[in-house]
């Protein structure tokens, strides 16, 4: 596997993700007034233009909300002209950029919200006035970062809730707060690190959990001790060696995964999965280890996918899809409302 070529194509790519992924989840929440230019999405035959409400003068990679307030997070210092050093909030009815400023030193790929908490991730390694690596959680009451959190030594690309009041992250590292955890680790609600530790010997850069199955997509050969090519199911009630036996694999990058009753979508830079021929996204049968007959091919990297009832949110770096020419680089496939 081409691991440093393809690992030097996305760490050009994080930095830049900004419109195209705040683009998909404006379109699923509905929170289009965190756009930073005017964007166009494909639905069959429908074209639509949101307007321009906020500038940001940097990339945005990240947007979690809990219906109050809307957190924006990415490389950018300003928003409207006003001083964000990374992250924003703005409120989730009328839009207003908030006073929300705490300050970080370098940039966010991740946030999610779980309970009272905004777990946000990256690579940075202050936040205001508290030293902190790659990872930090706040107390979404005062907006406040929590002290004593586990440093993570390399840069987390995701993050997600586990359910229990505390978060998966992913990205690429070998040790949280001191312990070795090799790009995939558990952090409980208290800070501490969970025993579970499947490891892989390379980046994870999506995931998505179901109940005690968690999907993970990236670029690497193995996972949880066992072969896997870019894709996997792990058992999160096991800690290690915890692969299940869903294998479809693919022939290259998992970038975005997103699940919709039994069939797992997966975007990226590949040309096989589930041992069919697929062009950079593909729908897997979670009950099996196959593709499913469902193929709209893309003809440029699938950087980000979101389900929603039976509509398919999908951005990346393409200008055709299911074989239909596009500028927009974003579309959303089944229902034309």
């Amino acid at each position: 596997m081409a691991f440093p070529i393809m690992r030097q194509k996305l760490n050009w790519f994080f930095p830049k993700i900004s419109r195209l992924v705040l683009v998909a989840v404006i379109a699923l929440t509905g929170v289009g007034y965190a756009a930073m230019i005017p964007f166009g999405f494909w639905k069959k035959n429908c074209l639509y233009l949101t307007s321009q409400n906020h500038i940001f003068n940097g990339s945005v990679t990240s947007v979690a909300t809990d219906g109050v307030v809307t957190y924006v997070g990415g490389w950018f210092t300003t928003v409207d002209g006003f001083p964000r050093k990374g992250l924003a909030a703005l409120d989730a009815v009328t839009g207003a950029l908030l006073p929300f400023d705490p300050k970080v030193n370098g940039g966010v790929n991740s946030m999610v919200i779980s309970g009272t908490k905004l777990y946000i991730a990256g690579s940075f390694s202050a936040l205001d006035n508290f030293v902190v690596t790659n990872g930090a959680p706040f107390h979404t009451a005062d907006d406040q970062p929590i002290a004593s959190f586990p440093s993570v030594d390399g840069s987390v690309r995701v993050s997600i809730p586990d359910g229990a009041g505390g978060w998966y992250i992913a990205g690429y590292f070998t040790h949280v707060g001191g312990l070795v955890r090799n790009n995939l680790a558990r952090i409980n609600s208290n800070g501490t690190v969970h025993p579970w530790d499947p490891g892989t010997d390379g980046e994870v850069v999506t995931l998505v959990l179901s109940g005690t199955t968690l999907y993970v997509g990236g670029y690497f050969a193995t996972i949880g001790g066992r072969s896997r090519n870019g894709i996997a199911a792990l058992d999160t009630s096991v800690n290690t060696n915890n692969a299940t036996a869903w294998n479809p694999g693919a022939d290259g990058y998992v970038a975005a995964l997103a699940l919709s009753g039994t069939t797992l979508y997966a975007g990226g830079w590949f040309t096989t999965a589930g041992g069919q021929s697929r062009n950079n996204i593909a729908a897997l049968d979670t009950t099996t280890n196959n593709a499913t007959a469902w193929n709209p091919g893309a003809d440029n990297f699938v950087y980000t996918l979101a389900a929603s009832g039976n509509e398919l949110y999908v951005g990346g770096d393409f200008t055709s899809f299911m074989g239909n020419p596009l500028s927009a680089r974003f579309v959303q496939v089944n229902q034309c409302k």
